[in-house]
């Protein structure tokens, strides 16, 4: 049997990476390879995973900053430093902030090459490499592919690992030098498909769609009664999901529409969860009820929609992939009002109400007016529910995703 290494972030420890839970579960029932679970990271919470996958925490060692910087030398006297210090002459991004980062990422490279290059030799030569989040982890697999002491090497790409303009300096370190030797590189969504293919020049026989899923859950959630309209949205509090323009345009609906009794509850932590709150107290007291639960399990955001009302989601973020928290709350027939960016246009497919990309806060409060004249029928909200349970699938994305990697894994070129 094939020996398959999946590396997360930090899965099974939580928080984070909720979205891999349901995929976790099929490869717990895999029989084509004895799976293991190598999470670069770890925290004092690990949660239920499937036990005939085995997890493997040598990778997941205290003080990883302080080893990242014992490589520096070894990052400064790498080929890899010096292809990517080219590419930034020719682009004309050869700047301090960008080398910095560069040389962060070569010495985690190196760190990574090094524990890999260790894990590998206790395992049979067919061993496969499936990342879930394409960084230094992906690159050094390829690095060792390409030295042929690695049989195949997936990737996986979700939306920080993509799109260089979220980042200062546009410019993701080392993205371009390993494409070449990846096996197979998955996307969330045909728009970043096409990204990757045009920005790094991937292959399109070398890419493929594998979409995101939940599980779709056997009742709606149900809409608020007359006169009442609930808003829900899920979030970590940074400024990329601009949290503030949702506060101030409630404010602002809840003042065009009087004779309604608009109640707000946002699920997630963070470090702007404090100002956020402020902000909430001087805006939308006398004129919306809200809410602030915190974090929230994914078990249990499921069980605040089978117990309460909601009549739309909302999401005002800068930068998306395909967002599973949108994913959840469709899943449960809720409407959803949503920026244009990512793939969060195929996510919603016709259904909900799709902003501009960056929507000021007069947009987003005609999109509440607009969804609220709709988004308590049932046939709309039967269509929201039924589009997530057609294309959004887990069990049949992941037992798609699962076929794929096993066919990529027998082969001597991922199709």
């Amino acid at each position: 049997m094939t020996d398959l290494f999946i590396f997360t972030s930090q899965y099974p420890f939580a928080p984070g990476e909720e979205f891999f839970e349901e995929e976790a579960k099929l490869w717990g029932e895999s029989i084509a390879f004895d799976v293991y679970l190598v999470p670069l990271k770890k925290t004092k919470n690990l949660r239920p995973y499937p036990k005939s996958l085995t997890l493997d925490l040598s990778f997941a060692q205290k003080n990883t900053k302080l080893r990242v910087i014992a490589y520096v030398i070894s990052a400064i006297l790498s080929k890899e430093f010096w292809i990517d210090i080219s590419y930034l002459r020719e682009e004309k991004k050869l700047d301090s902030r960008n080398v910095v980062r560069l040389l962060k990422s070569t010495a985690s490279l190196c760190l990574l090459y090094s524990l890999l290059k260790k894990l590998i030799r206790t395992t049979t030569p067919n061993a496969v490499i499936y990342t879930y989040w394409n960084n230094e982890i992906s690159y050094a697999a390829a690095k060792l592919k390409k030295q042929k002491k690695i049989s195949k090497v997936i990737t996986r790409l979700h939306r920080y690992d993509i799109y260089e303009e979220i980042y200062p300096g546009e410019y993701i370190p080392l993205k371009r030098q390993f494409l070449e030797h990846y096996d197979h590189i998955m996307l969330i969504s045909e728009e970043a498909k096409n990204y990757v293919e045009l920005r790094y020049g991937a292959n399109s026989f070398q890419t493929s769609i594998e979409r995101l899923g939940v599980e779709i859950p056997l009742a709606a959630c149900s809409p608020s009664p007359k006169n009442y309209f609930h808003v829900i949205s899920v979030s970590f509090c940074v400024p990329v999901k601009r949290i503030d323009k949702i506060v101030h345009a409630l404010a602002a609906f809840a003042q065009s529409r009087p004779h309604l009794q608009v109640k707000w509850i946002h699920i997630g932590n963070g470090p702007l969860l404090k100002k956020v709150q402020d902000l909430a107290k001087k805006q939308l007291n006398g004129k919306v009820d809200f809410e602030f639960l915190g974090y929230k399990k994914n078990s249990e955001i499921k069980r605040i929609y089978q117990k309460q009302p909601f009549d739309v989601f909302i999401n005002c973020s800068h930068s998306e992939g395909v967002p599973v928290s949108i994913m959840e709350a469709m899943s449960f027939g809720v409407p959803t009002i949503a920026p244009n960016v990512g793939g969060i246009k195929e996510l919603l497919g016709g259904t909900g109400y799709l902003m501009s990309s960056d929507p000021d806060v007069s947009e987003l409060k005609n999109a509440l007016i607009k969804i609220e004249k709709y988004c308590k029928y049932y046939e709309k909200r039967m269509r929201v529910r039924a589009h997530i349970s057609s294309i959004y699938n887990a069990h049949i994305n992941y037992t798609a995703l699962i076929k794929r990697i096993s066919k990529t894994s027998s082969t001597d070129q991922g199709q």
